[in-house]
C-alpha cells in the first residue's frame, strides 16, 4: 500500500508541476527531492508547484542558477519555506482575534456596527461578507433603535431612494444657525452616526472601536487649537449665519476656472505611453513658457538682454536655465548646482553655478531661473544675482459680481463663507474602522461649513494592514472578513458620507474630494484624474445579486442629481472657485519632496519659502526629476494640468510638515496636517473668508475690477482631531 501512495503521489508531482511548464520526466532524483520536502513540509503537490514557480520569478531575477530546476534550486526552496513554517508558528490567527487587548474593557470599546441602522447598500455588502442572511434584528425598532438617526429603510435600494426622495429631505437649515465653539461639545452633532453607529446612548462611556485604535480614542486633545499655523486670528469665525434661501441652502457656488485658465483633468487617461521626445519636448515648453516671464520681469528690473548659456563673456551676461545636479545621483548642494540652457537657444549646454557672492538663495532641480554673473571661461558662472522665478497675477472681479457674492442674500448674506479643510490618511495604523473620519463627519455636521475640502488618500497605500494585504472589517457579527479596497472605501468613506446626509437632511455643506498617489484603489500617476467609478454605474455581480462591481458608490456626486448634488470629484492637481475665491490644491506632498532636495541660504522661514517655490515656477510639481521612490509618477505628456495659468487666492498643501497658513505673495498658502498621525489623532483646517465691506463696494464705479484679497480677509485655525 505504501508503493500505491508512493506512485500516486509521485505522479501528482508530476502534474503539477507538468502544469508550469516544468517536465520531471525522467527526472528521479529531482521528484524524490520533491516529494521528501511534501513530507517534510506537509505541503501538497500543487502548492509546491506554485512556490517553485514564485521563487524562480524572484530569485531566478538575481541569481541565473535559482530559475533552473534542480537539486540546489529545490534546497534554497525548501530553507526558504522552512523559515515561513518556523516564523509564522508562534502566531495563530483566528477571525476576530485581532482585537487589542488594551480594547477589551467594556468602558472603553465602541460598540460594533447595528445591521439595523446601516443603508440599505451597506446591509447588501454585510450580506455578502457573512456570506449569510441578515441577522435577526428583535429588539433594535429599525433606525428608531438609536437616537436622532434618520436612517433609510433597509429594503430600499440607495439608488431608488434618492431618486424617489422630495424636496422636504433638503429643506434649508432654521432660519438662523448659530456656531457652537470649536473647541466645546459637538451637541449639535449628537443624532450623527455615520454608518449607524451611536455615540450618544444615555450611560455609555468613551467609545472605542473593535479595531483596537486604543491612543487615538484615549486622547485628551480633541478640539484643541495646534498652537501653530494661526492666521488673522482677530477677524474671528463666521458666527451667525442666515441660510441661503435657494434650494439646499447652499450660501456659496462652486465651479472651476473658465476656458483655457481650467487645467482640471476631467478624467482618466492612458498612461506609460509618454516617449523620450514627449518627455523633452514638455520640459522645454514648461522653460520657455517662463523664460519669457523672466526676461520680461528682468527688462523691467533694468536688466540687460538675453544671452545664450555657455557662451564665454568678460562682461556680465544675463542667462536663462534649468537648475540641475552636477552628480547623477545624490541630493544637491552648493558645489554641485548647474544651469541648463533651453534647446532652442543653447542647445541644452550647462555651465556650473558659483553661487560664492550669492548674499541668499534658494535653488531645487528643475527650477527655471534667470542668472545674472560673469562666464568668462564658458563652463563657470560666477553669479551676481538670481531671479527664482515670477508668478502669475492674481484673479479679479467686477464689483457687481462681488457685492452679489458678499452681501446677498442668495449667497452670503454679509457673512463669512466657512471652510473645512482636512487630509488623510482617515484611520490609524492600528486600525480600518476610520474614527477619526466618523468624529469629523461629526465636526461637519455641527459646524456646518458652507464647503468641505477632504483629500486623499482615503485608504493609504502605506496602511500596514493595506500594505500587507490585510484588509479586514467587521461582517455581521464579531467576526471579521477580507474586503477588497474598492469595497473598503465604499464601506468606510462612501456610506459614511452617505450618513452624513442622510441623518442630517438639512446640512448645505458641498464637499470636494480629492485624490492621493497613496490611495491603493486609485490610478497611481501624476496627474491623476478624480474619484469615479472603474465601471459607469457599476456591473452586477455574478455572484451577489444586489451588489455592484466597480463602482464607488459615491452618494449625491452625479451631475445628474441636479440640486441634489453635493459630493464634487476633482484631480490631483485642480483649480476650483467658491464663490469669487480661486482655489488650488495638489495632495501629492511636493513641499516635502521640495525639503528634501533643495539647497538654500540665509533664506528666512523655510515653510513659506517651499511655498513660495510653487507659486514662483507657476507650477504645482516643479521639482525635476521626482523623488527616486516613486513618491511621485510624473506623465509628462500631460504636464499642462499642473501649470498654474493662475496664482490661486488659496492654495491648499497637504503635506506630513508642520502645519501653517501663510500669506506668501497675496496667496494665502495652507498646509492642514494630516487627520492622522501613526496610531494618534492630527489636524486639520477651519478657514472663514469674511466678505470686503459693503460701503468699500459701493463707493467704486460699475464694471471696476477688485482684486480679491484673499489672504488679508481670511482667519485660518488649525484644529486638532
Amino acid at each position: 500500500m505504501a508503493g500505491i501512495g508512493s506512485a500516486i503521489k509521485e505522479a501528482e508531482v508530476l502534474s503539477a508541476f507538468q502544469e508550469i511548464n516544468e517536465d520531471l520526466q525522467g527526472k528521479t532524483e529531482v521528484v524524490e527531492k520533491c516529494l521528501s520536502i511534501l513530507n517534510h513540509l506537509g505541503l501538497s503537490a500543487r502548492d509546491l508547484a506554485n512556490e517553485w514557480e514564485a521563487h524562480s520569478l524572484n530569485r531566478g531575477s538575481d541569481d541565473s542558477s535559482q530559475a533552473l530546476l534542480n537539486l540546489s534550486s529545490l534546497g534554497a526552496l525548501e530553507a526558504t519555506l522552512s523559515k515561513k513554517v518556523v516564523g509564522s508558528a508562534g502566531t495563530t490567527a483566528t477571525p476576530g482575534s485581532s482585537v487589542r487587548s488594551g480594547s477589551s474593557s467594556s468602558s472603553s470599546r465602541r460598540p460594533l456596527f447595528d445591521p439595523s441602522n446601516l443603508p440599505s447598500s451597506e446591509v447588501a455588502m454585510r450580506k455578502r461578507l457573512s456570506m449569510s442572511e441578515d441577522p435577526p434584528l428583535a429588539g433594535k425598532g429599525g433606525a428608531g433603535g438609536v437616537p436622532g438617526l434618520m436612517s433609510p429603510t433597509p429594503s430600499v435600494p440607495a439608488n431608488k431612494r434618492r431618486a424617489s426622495s422630495s424636496g422636504a429631505g433638503f429643506m434649508s437649515p432654521p432660519s438662523s444657525a448659530s456656531l457652537p465653539s470649536i473647541t466645546g461639545t459637538l451637541s449639535a452633532a449628537a443624532g450623527f452616526t455615520p454608518g449607524g453607529i451611536s455615540t450618544d446612548s444615555p450611560g455609555q462611556s468613551t467609545p472605542q472601536s473593535a479595531g483596537g485604535a486604543v491612543a487615538y480614542l484615549n486622547r485628551t486633545n480633541a478640539g484643541q487649537k495646534a498652537g501653530a499655523g494661526e492666521h488673522n486670528p482677530a477677524l474671528g469665525v463666521r458666527g451667525k449665519f442666515q441660510p441661503s434661501k435657494r434650494f439646499g441652502g447652499a450660501r456659496c457656488d462652486l465651479g472651476t476656472l473658465p476656458g483655457t485658465l481650467n487645467i482640471n483633468l476631467p478624467t482618466r487617461y492612458r498612461y506609460m505611453y509618454t516617449t523620450l521626445e514627449e518627455r523633452a519636448r514638455a520640459q522645454e515648453k514648461a522653460m520657455l513658457r517662463l523664460q519669457s516671464d523672466l526676461v520680461e520681469r528682468a527688462l523691467g528690473e533694468g536688466g540687460m538682454e538675453l544671452t545664450p548659456v555657455g557662451v564665454p563673456k568678460q562682461e556680465t551676461v544675463m542667462v536663462v536655465g534649468r537648475v540641475c545636479c552636477e552628480a547623477a545621483e545624490g541630493r544637491i548642494n552648493k558645489a554641485s548646482v548647474v544651469l541648463e540652457g533651453s534647446r532652442r537657444d543653447s542647445g541644452g549646454f550647462r555651465v556650473k553655478l558659483d553661487l560664492g557672492e550669492l548674499p541668499a538663495f534658494a535653488l531645487f532641480p528643475g527650477q527655471v531661473v534667470a542668472v545674472e554673473g560673469v562666464n568668462s571661461s564658458g563652463f563657470k558662472m560666477v553669479v551676481r544675482r538670481i531671479i527664482e522665478g515670477v508668478p502669475r497675477p492674481l484673479l479679479t472681479s467686477p464689483v457687481d459680481k462681488l457685492k452679489e457674492f458678499h452681501h446677498d442674500g442668495l449667497y452670503q448674506g454679509g457673512g463669512a463663507v466657512t471652510v473645512l479643510v482636512a487630509a488623510g490618511p482617515y484611520t490609524t495604523t492600528d486600525s480600518l474602522e476610520y474614527e477619526p473620519l466618523e468624529d469629523l463627519l461629526k465636526v461637519i455636521a455641527a459646524r456646518q461649513p458652507d464647503v468641505a475640502v477632504l483629500c486623499g488618500p482615503f485608504v493609504d497605500s502605506n496602511h500596514p494592514k493595506v500594505a500587507a494585504g490585510e484588509t479586514e472589517i467587521a461582517g455581521a457579527g464579531e467576526e471579521k472578513e477580507s474586503v477588497d479596497f474598492e469595497s473598503l472605501f465604499k464601506m468606510r468613506v462612501s456610506l459614511f458620507l452617505e450618513g452624513l446626509y442622510e441623518t442630517n437632511p438639512t446640512l448645505a455643506t458641498r464637499i470636494v474630494l480629492v485624490p492621493s498617489l497613496n490611495d491603493v484603489f486609485h490610478d497611481h500617476v501624476y496627474p491623476q484624474p478624480p474619484l469615479a467609478d472603474r465601471i459607469p454605474g457599476g456591473v452586477p455581480s455574478p455572484w451577489f445579486e444586489e451588489e455592484r462591481l466597480g463602482d464607488l458608490g459615491l452618494p449625491f456626486a452625479s451631475e445628474n442629481d441636479g440640486a441634489d448634488r453635493r459630493l464634487y470629484c476633482l484631480s490631483n492637481p485642480s483649480f476650483f472657485t467658491i464663490n469669487e475665491v480661486a482655489v488650488g490644491i495638489t495632495t501629492n506632498d511636493i513641499l516635502c519632496h521640495l525639503s528634501g532636495d533643495e539647497v538654500s541660504f540665509n533664506t528666512g522661514n523655510r515653510l513659506a519659502r517651499l511655498a513660495a517655490h510653487l507659486l514662483q515656477q507657476q507650477s504645482f510639481y516643479p521639482l525635476f526629476p521626482p523623488p527616486a521612490d516613486g513618491q511621485a509618477q510624473l506623465d509628462l505628456r500631460h504636464s499642462e494640468h499642473w501649470r498654474m495659468p493662475v496664482t490661486p487666492d488659496l492654495l491648499l498643501l497637504p503635506s506630513k510638515l508642520t502645519p501653517f497658513a501663510k500669506d506668501v505673495g497675496g496667496a494665502l498658502c495652507i498646509n492642514p496636517g494630516t487627520l492622522t498621525k501613526g496610531g494618534g489623532g492630527g489636524t486639520y483646517a477651519m478657514l472663514n473668508i469674511h466678505p470686503l465691506p459693503f460701503d468699500r463696494l459701493e463707493k467704486m464705479a460699475p464694471g471696476t475690477e477688485v482684486p480679491h484679497e484673499v489672504a488679508r480677509r481670511t482667519s485660518v485655525e488649525i484644529v486638532r482631531i
